[in-house]
């Protein structure tokens, strides 16, 4: 094989820093080969091309695993070619045996940083400096660009909510995949978007505590207040009157006390001890 910038040998020796050091900063198949192996010959001139069409955003290493049979077994491989790719020094996916071009570059494109996926942390930067407006403006552009990220939607919705947007959160939200509305953080934002508007009308969150105070039944209230608590880092007293509003009336809202306890706990994610408490407290309230 002719070597390349692109495309090298790898042994054990140097496997460390041609490979893993060199994977944090740069995609890097491993193509485990072997001479005797017929597949492993149908496939290199075709990893070779792919690789060399990147012009260096990907590089590729080849292991002849008759040579380093120890390197081979540190990465199990037990079936030629086993190709590997390397990320941020860890190998994060495989295929096996012979594929065509086209299925070369979706397993490599699979793993490729997108310009749409820069943007996102470039607008997480700006809107961390205080500039949400300027944040949106490139996400915006971004989706356009690239329609098929639905992260840059989600991002969206969130910079939407955090000034108070919530019409344009909603169609952010409304515009992401099917697949996507499964995730988490989708379920996670559109909590923040619904608490955001319940608690878009609060300006003193002590006159809801004092309403409660002197009318325990006032649900209303509660759910204004739990939710203001929950969007300004004060969990467990949003959680504690979204279970109050369970125990004094099922009926409110059509069980909002409940729905939004729910929902409270898919955002709060981060919280998974404070979470699991409520969890058990509302069990014992339904049982």
């Amino acid at each position: 094989m002719t070597t390349t910038p692109y495309i090298f040998d790898a042994n054990g020796t140097d496997f460390t820093e041609s490979v893993i050091e060199r994977s944090r900063s740069i995609l890097v198949l491993v193509d485990f080969w072997a001479a005797w192996c017929g597949p492993c010959r149908m496939l290199a001139p075709i990893l070779e091309k792919v690789v060399g069409e990147y012009h260096g955003d990907v590089l590729l290493a080849k292991v002849d695993t008759e040579a380093e049979q120890e390197l081979a077994a540190r990465y199990g491989i037990r079936s030629l070619p086993t190709i590997k790719l390397f990320k941020n020094g860890e190998p994060v996916d495989e295929f096996m045996g012979a594929l065509p071009e086209s299925a070369v570059r979706t397993f490599i494109d699979g793993h490729r940083p997108r310009a749409s996926d820069r943007a996102l942390e470039e607008a997480v930067t700006l809107h961390d400096n205080g500039d949400t407006d300027a944040a949106i403006a490139l996400l915006t552009e971004s989706e356009q660009a690239d329609p098929d990220n639905d992260k840059t939607r989600l991002m969206l919705a969130r910079l939407y909510i955090a000034n108070d947007n919530f019409d344009d959160a909603e169609e952010a939200l409304g515009r992401v995949g099917a697949n996507t509305k499964l995730d988490p953080e989708f379920g996670a934002i559109s909590t923040k978007l619904n608490f955001a508007k319940l608690s878009a009308t609060v300006t003193a969150p002590d006159q809801l505590q004092h309403a409660v105070h002197q009318n325990p039944d006032d649900c209303e209230s509660r759910l204004r207040l739990g939710a203001w608590a929950l969007l300004n880092d004060e969990a467990e007293l949003g959680l504690e009157n979204l279970l109050e509003i369970v125990k004094r009336d099922r009926s409110f809202n059509d069980d909002a006390g409940r729905q939004n306890l729910l929902s409270a706990f898919t955002m709060l994610r981060s919280h998974p001890k404070l979470v699991a408490k409520y969890r058990r407290l509302l069990a014992r309230l339904l049982n």
